[in-house]
């Protein structure tokens, strides 16, 4: 299987690695390879300039969603790029998703940006120019319970993106834009575009 992970220790020089076939989970631990874990309570985010979030849920009044959770976004016909980040104006995230519009067709990949804490919470995590709020081209969550961040072990103030594949595992566990390239270029081949 193709895995990224930049997020793994590299191994010791001399120091036999032990891998499970069955991919052992640990405690605190999340990466390539493991099963994607589920995550409720995900508040969708409308954005100022935008009408609407394209997020399904069987949690719905008056057509809006109230709530979803990530067995709710995953599909059997995309992969899902997960991006964890403390706010929409870190530069790392405008450059994911940049990347991503650039570089594949948008039936190929679902784009899912995750932030910390509650709705409530009064704070610039959503503040942003007009210029970045029509360059995000991705669904905005507040994992209002923080069973994502947990889920996936990602602090509130780190930048993790996540991918997972159409059948459910976590294909790829990444910094920023290069390690999605090089996840891409290995599931779809390198092209002048990646698809």
């Amino acid at each position: 299987p193709i895995v990224v992970d930049e997020f793994v220790p590299a191994p010791t020089p001399g120091v036999a690695v032990v891998n499970s076939a069955y991919g052992d989970t640990q405690e605190g631990v999340r990466q390539a390879g493991d099963r994607a874990p589920d995550a409720p309570g995900l508040v969708p985010v409308v954005l100022p300039n935008r009408a609407s979030t394209s997020i399904s849920s069987g949690s719905q009044s008056n057509g809006v969603a109230r709530n979803t959770r990530m067995f709710d976004i995953f599909g059997s016909t995309h992969h899902t790029v997960i991006v964890f980040a403390p706010t929409l104006d870190v530069p790392v995230v405008q450059s994911i998703l940049t990347t991503l519009d650039q570089s594949l067709r948008k039936a190929l990949v679902r784009r899912v940006v995750v932030l910390p804490g509650s709705i409530s919470e009064p704070d610039s995590r959503l503040e942003m120019s007009w210029e970045e709020d029509q360059s995000v081209d991705a669904e905005v969550l507040i994992d209002e319970a923080g069973h994502a961040y947990r889920g996936y072990v990602v602090e509130s103030q780190e930048v993790k993106v996540v991918v997972v594949r159409p059948d459910g595992v976590v294909g790829a566990v990444v910094r920023g834009a290069t390690g999605l390239e090089r996840y891409f270029e290995g599931v779809f081949g390198k092209t002048g575009s990646m698809c």
